[in-house]
């Protein structure tokens, strides 16, 4: 047996028993497999350890081969069953019964004995009185209402309609769309979509979701004619009778539930007023596990479109009214866009040859003063080249006096001129060898370059050392989106939030827009120039953010989609519409 159907037995049995407030159905696949929880009736009493404890140790006696009777445990109310089918164990129901001393035999029959009657007493007992159905209807409630979901409200639903109206099967419907589905059925779990049973269910659900009415097949004598042809093939195929009986709320619609009984016993007038009697006091709790779990948009719209009502009707044209004006109300169209503070203008200090760096002097974040020493580049190799062309000039001033002394005007003339060239080469390494102490071109920060880690490392003529800005004196670059360029003008208008002083927006104006685009995190965007109005103390070059720039009025319609529409027009362009 499917745990769907274990669960299934159980509400069935629990449900017309007083005496019994809830139970679990323990099942174990096999000696050596663990026992686990098959079904708990109300679903919320699968958490009651005591019955689940109650139920396993019964199940482990039953399985060593122990006594397998029902065990009552002293002064709780808890009793554990063996439960077979077809002499085969299936497992253990543990119960729980409402007093602790109650005689668990007595609490787990239904009706107690009744005399022997003529057959008119038969009938009146088989024909049970209002207090009977209002005592079946409270258990009922009471089985549905401690559900959790609309799913199994529908199953308890139908098992306790099956049991109470005495039907050979009971389906729950919901409303969906335009057609009705079955959620529910009070035998066994639902077939697989598709199944040929189920589509004729649907169709007789359908078919009195239409009418608005209760279909009966075979139909009672003297009734209002109607369209049967779905319930008479449900019949033809199920029992032979069929009650179609329709939900509503708020005089809509929303589920069917079915009816089938035995042919033996074809539904009368009062078995039809029995079940559109059950099904109107039930329908509300079904109702309320089927709107929690409607939409959000379903629960507003559906509640400002009754049919009926001229006030819904009136909400919902005054509702489009206020939204048609709220998009056509003018409003600041603002460009969002990432940006960062520079100096206003950057110096870069170089390596003036190829070398090392052999001492530094400042750090990023240190200010400096026009004509400061920043590094030093190491000058051993210059020295020594130094002494050896000082060495040559010295050879080649003696042999432009030798050739004097010999008046040997050619031998003269190439000496003076290697001369001349040894000391040209030595006026460069002295210039080279002044080149090498870094000092600061202008006043301001330093703001790159941090060459303490670097002491020793080998640069490269031209290679950039130190980057400095002066003090005070910023830029503010803004990139924007190429989508946002089109409504952008010089000398906008807009206010900037650092991360580093969310709370203190700057105001600037824009006084450059570059023509050039530039790629940032797979996007196009241009790189535009503001000018700030009144810096506050604390600014650094680098700081980031995000500036908003005042572009002009629009509509809120148009402002809160226009960024959708572009896109769209951009798809439906390269579709080819």
């Amino acid at each position: 047996m499917s745990q769907g159907n274990l669960q299934v037995w159980l509400e069935q049995f629990c449900v017309p028993r007083a005496g019994i407030s809830g139970g679990v159905i323990m099942v174990a696949k096999d000696a050596q497999a663990s026992p686990a929880l098959a079904a708990a009736w109300p679903p919320v009493l699968g958490q009651d350890q005591r019955l689940v404890a109650a139920a396993t140790a019964a199940l482990d006696q039953q399985r060593s081969g122990g006594n397998a009777a029902s065990r009552p445990y002293r002064n709780d109310g808890v009793v554990s069953l063996p439960l077979k089918s077809r002499n085969q164990a299936l497992g253990v129901v543990a119960l729980q019964l409402r007093a602790a001393n109650m005689d668990w035999k007595e609490a787990i029959r239904e009706t107690p004995a009744q005399p022997a009657a003529g057959p008119d007493q038969a009938r009146a007992d088989k024909a049970p009185g209002p207090s009977a159905d209002a005592r079946a209807l409270v258990r009922l409630h009471a089985a549905v209402m401690a559900c959790d979901s609309f799913s199994a409200a529908a199953r308890a639903a139908a098992a306790g309609l099956a049991e109470v109206l005495g039907c050979t099967r009971v389906a729950v419907g919901k409303l969906e769309g335009r057609h009705c589905r079955v959620v529910a059925l009070s035998h066994g779990e639902l077939p697989a979509a598709g199944n040929a049973l189920m589509r004729v269910i649907a169709d007789a659900m359908d078919e009195a979701m239409t009418q608005e009415a209760t279909i009966v097949v075979p139909a009672l004598p003297g009734g209002r004619g109607r369209v049967t042809l779905a319930h008479a093939e449900l019949a033809r195929r199920g029992s032979g009778a069929a009650i179609g009986v329709p939900l509503s709320r708020a005089a809509q619609v929303f589920g069917v539930i079915v009816f089938e009984r035995s042919q033996a016993e074809p539904p009368d007038a009062a078995a039809v007023a029995r079940a559109e009697e059950f099904a109107c006091l039930i329908g509300p709790a079904l109702d309320l596990f089927a709107a929690d779990e409607r939409p959000w948009f379903s629960r507003l719209f559906g509640r400002s479109r009754q049919a009926h009502s001229w006030k819904g009707r009136a909400i919902g044209a005054g509702l489009t009214i206020a939204l048609a004006a709220l998009l056509a109300w003018p409003g600041e169209h603002w460009l969002g866009a990432p940006a960062r503070i520079e100096g206003s203008v950057q110096r870069v200090v170089a390596a003036p040859t190829d070398g090392f760096v052999k001492t530094v002097h400042v750090r990023p974040g240190d200010l400096v003063t026009e004509g400061h020493l920043l590094a030093e580049m190491a000058g051993e190799d210059l020295d020594l080249e130094k002494r050896k062309l000082e060495a040559e000039i010295a050879q080649h001033e003696s042999a432009v006096r030798a050739a004097l002394a010999r008046d040997d005007r050619a031998q003269y003339a190439t000496a003076a001129a290697r001369a001349d060239a040894a000391a040209a080469q030595l006026g460069l390494i002295d210039e080279q060898r002044g080149r090498s102490r870094l000092t600061a071109p202008i006043a301001g920060v330093v703001i790159k370059g941090d060459l303490t880690q670097s002491l020793g490392a080998p640069v490269a003529r031209g290679d950039v050392l130190i980057t400095l800005a002066p003090a005070g004196s910023y830029r503010l670059i803004v990139e924007v989106d190429e989508r946002d360029m089109l409504y952008l003008a010089q000398g906008a208008v807009g206010s900037l939030t650092l991360a580093a002083l969310p709370e203190t927006p700057i105001g600037f104006r824009v006084s450059r827009i570059t023509p050039v685009a530039i790629a940032r995190d797979g996007r196009n965007a241009f790189e535009v120039e503001g000018a700030l109005d009144a810096p506050p103390a604390g600014l650094r070059p680098g700081l980031q953010g995000v500036v908003r720039i005042r572009v002009g009025e629009r509509a809120l319609g148009w402002v809160w989609g226009h960024r959708l529409l572009d896109w769209l027009r951009v798809r439906l362009w390269a579709l080819g519409v």
